[in-house]
């Protein structure tokens, strides 16, 4: 299922009590892409009345009434499975299980802007943020194994020659 609708604003919510943090992943993300929300605690998140209309969610792990996880724990208790990114601190301990994504704290603007258009939009609007498709190359084993051997076969026989 492909989230990304062209033609559609793609609902996000920042749940970020970091202002200057929520304004600049909003700013990072194109406006003609996203329409975006961005609540600062754990309350006013739920409290949205559409919550479950959002189809993606950007979550920070300290939020001041809870944790990222534990809101995130929530979201899938009321059965909302939308995508969601949780950022969280170098200290703090890994994301949990119901995240789609983590991101650690300070964000490389590269970094968040690709796993935005992967895990958000199904990789499609790429060009929209600015980065070319990334191309994945699948190497059968043979490519990797036969030039090892072949390097080993060439140093032993060096090595057999070396011996007097």
């Amino acid at each position: 299922m492909h989230l990304f609708d062209h033609g559609h604003r793609h609902p996000l919510l920042i749940v970020c009590s970091d202002e200057a943090l929520a304004k600049s992943m909003a700013r990072a993300a194109p406006e003609d892409v996203f329409e975006i929300t961005i609540v600062p605690t754990r309350g006013a998140a739920l409290d949205a009345p559409s919550l479950g209309d959002y189809r993606s969610f950007i979550v920070d792990s300290v939020l001041p009434d809870a944790t990222g996880a534990d809101f995130v724990h929530e979201l899938r208790g009321k059965r909302i499975q939308a995508p969601v990114l949780l950022l969280r601190s170098l200290d703090s301990p890994a994301g949990p299980r119901e995240a789609d994504a983590t991101l650690t704290k300070p964000l490389s603007l590269p970094e968040y802007r690709r796993t935005v258009a992967e895990l958000f939009l199904d990789g499609e609007p790429l060009r929209e943020l600015g980065r070319r498709p990334q191309r994945r190359l699948a190497l059968h084993p043979a490519a990797v194994v036969v030039p090892l051997l072949l390097g080993a076969g060439i140093v032993l026989t060096w090595w057999l020659l070396q011996i007097p």
